[in-house]
């Protein structure tokens, strides 16, 4: 769907596996993509603002921001985990527009699952 300039929209990763490495983000156009260990997660991070660093335990397992089309290697490897109370092999993300105008977001996400 497309976001207006500024607006975030909640998405589910799946099949990821229930733990894994990042290896690359990409995106198709200026975004601020934040990914969470669980949505209850995702929901207390709301708010946050972007030049606010995310506290300690707070569930956020990586966050990239863009400044338009580009491919972010993520060095050095940085792990992720799904949290639920029964793991899952889902990620959770907030993308937030960047680009200047409304317009769809694209997000892919390289990674390794260590455990399926």
């Amino acid at each position: 769907a497309s976001l207006a300039d500024g607006a975030a929209a909640n998405a589910t990763f799946n099949s990821t596996g229930k733990s894994g490495q990042f290896i690359k983000l990409a995106t198709d156009r200026a975004a601020w993509i934040t990914l969470y260990n669980t949505t209850a997660a995702r929901t207390a991070d709301a708010s946050r603002l972007e030049t606010v660093d995310p506290s300690p335990g707070s569930g956020v397992l990586l966050e990239v921001v863009t400044t338009g089309s580009e491919t972010i290697q993520i060095t050095p490897v940085s792990g992720y985990y799904n949290d639920e109370s029964t793991p899952l092999s889902e990620l959770y993300a907030k993308i937030v527009n960047k680009s200047g105008s409304a317009s769809t977001v694209t997000v892919d996400i390289s990674l390794v699952p260590l455990e399926l």
